[in-house]
């Protein structure tokens, strides 16, 4: 009896309504009219965390997102799947999903390297997204890629072994790398008030283009995310348990290939939020030591408990098997079209105490011109963010930084203009990075030393882009991208010019 009746209770939950649940992908382009229109709302949104959950009959998310959606609509079948539609839409009220292919055919040249000028993307992949009734949705894709990069990223490469955000890499033909990334996610919202999402993904937390305390920077993970949003909406609690991976190997087994260290996280966060103008969240990240010499370590009984800050309470914030970053952000919409933003960074390293923090600016359709957005952020990271005694329990993932992408000890200035015209698409960026890091020099009697130095980055681009589809954000697009390196003892300089037909629709962060 009691089975029938939770089966009832599902059915019931699941099949309510023909309207659908649905998550939006992390994208900083495809999700600006979106940033816009929330900035704008009077109802309470909690914009913290990505990737956002809607349901059009109990959220406003919808409508403040249909403005991408605005144009002309064909009439034909091949103009609407080339301007208006997914490729693939299957809707029959209850069950909806769309099925696009996935593409990047990108050719460019670096014309500061003379010795491989050569650049070139090949990715080919596929998206389904949909809903089942208005409580489930699903979300999945894969791509598979070729690339001939430029020179200081297929250096990053070779050393971290990971291509930036996207896994692990075979080398192709000479100097290229092969590598493929899958992601799947499904959300559940058996009431209004509460979400659990789960899968094999990605995340990030903050209202900026960094984020100091998770970020979409590193590769894919497992992971359970619940969220309640109580007290009509003005409380949100968060809470993530995740499966992380260190790129080392452990000692060798019976098996072929031995194992990678596997370690855990949890991330949980409470943020307030009184009116939609103003937003106010904490944050507890921890990553937990799930191995020793012997085997795997059993995770404490605190891993399992979803309260904020009780880790960090019990273990502090560095232990022999746990590492701990606390943050805070904030976001602040003074106007209608002016958002202010930052967060706070809390992190130990051997007794030594770290403080970071960001502070940004988010002007939307600037001087009253529609579509017009200035975006401009400053990032200090302390010397010793995300650091612990043992490397392994650092605050990293797959090789990759959980929080910013080039990691600790720098400042960061970056801005963005952003205007988009009809279907024309006009893209600038300008950063400048300054980091301390350790280069190897010679020393006394023949020996080498390593001693602190300043490196200097700057990176300016420009892109013009036609969007053909902004559902799967199909585009052709020509550009600039810039890097010049320096400090005391050497110098490089990137001059990377591209055309590409491609989607956008993750993430991926090439300047560091």
């Amino acid at each position: 009896m009691v089975k029938w009746a939770v089966v009832v209770i599902f059915i019931t939950a699941v099949f309510d309504s023909i309207s659908q649940t649905l998550i939006q992908p992390i994208q900083r382009e495809y999700n600006l009219n979106l940033d816009r229109k929330l900035n704008q709302a009077k109802e309470i949104q909690h914009t913290f965390s990505q990737p956002y959950v809607w349901n059009p009959n109990v959220d406003s998310l919808e409508k403040y997102d249909v403005g991408r959606w605005e144009r002309k609509t064909r009439t034909s079948w091949g103009g609407r799947k080339l301007k208006n539609e997914s490729f693939i839409v299957v809707d029959t009220g209850l069950f909806y999903m769309t099925l696009d292919p996935l593409f990047n055919f990108q050719l460019g040249k670096d014309l500061s390297d003379t010795a491989n000028p050569d650049i070139s993307t090949n990715t080919r992949g596929f998206i389904v997204q949909g809903a089942i009734g208005k409580r489930f949705s699903f979300s999945s894709s894969f791509y598979e890629n070729q690339s001939f990069f430029p020179k200081y990223l297929s250096d990053h490469i070779t050393s971290s072994e990971v291509v930036p955000g996207q896994g692990r890499y075979k080398s192709f033909q000479t100097g290229g790398f092969d590598y493929a990334m899958s992601n799947g996610l499904i959300a559940f919202r058996p009431w209004d008030f509460l979400t659990i999402q789960g899968g094999h993904g990605k995340n990030f937390y903050g209202n900026g283009y960094r984020s100091l305390l998770l970020s979409d920077n590193s590769f894919n993970y497992p992971h359970l995310k619940i969220t309640a949003n109580l007290f009509e909406n003005k409380v949100q609690y968060q809470t993530m348990h995740a499966s992380l991976i260190e790129l080392t190997r452990l000692p060798a087994t019976t098996s072929s290939e031995s194992q990678f260290i596997r370690k855990a996280g949890t991330f949980h966060s409470l943020g307030y939020s009184p009116i939609s103008q103003l937003e106010i969240s904490v944050f507890e990240g921890v990553i937990y030591q799930n191995w020793d010499s012997l085997g795997t370590v059993p995770l404490p009984g605190s891993f399992y408990v979803p309260v904020i800050f009780l880790n960090t309470a019990l273990n502090g914030l560095e232990s022999n098997g746990t590492n701990s970053v606390l943050g805070m952000s904030i976001r602040v919409n003074p106007i209608r079209n002016i958002k202010l933003y930052g967060q706070l960074a809390y992190d130990g390293f051997q007794n030594i105490t770290s403080v970071s923090y960001q502070a940004g600016l988010h002007v939307f359709d600037v001087f009253g011109l529609k579509d017009l957005h200035f975006q401009t952020e400053y990032n200090q990271i302390d010397r010793y963010l995300y650091m612990h005694s043992n490397s392994d329990l650092a605050y990293e993932h797959y090789n990759g930084y959980l929080g910013h992408p080039s990691g600790n000890d720098l400042s960061e200035l970056i801005s963005f203009v952003d205007y988009k015209w009809h279907d024309i698409l006009i893209r600038m960026k300008y950063s400048a990075i300054n980091q301390f890091g350790y280069v190897r020099v010679p020393g006394s009697g023949g020996l080498t030393q390593n001693i602190r130095v300043e490196n200097v980055r700057v990176y300016p681009e420009i892109s013009l882009a036609y969007l053909f589809n902004p559902k799967n954000t199909m585009m052709i697009e020509v550009g600039y991208k810039g890097r010049e390196s320096a400090n005391q003892f050497t110098s490089s300089q990137t001059d990377w010019i591209f055309a590409a037909l491609r989607m956008n629709l993750q993430n991926f962060y090439y300047d560091f």
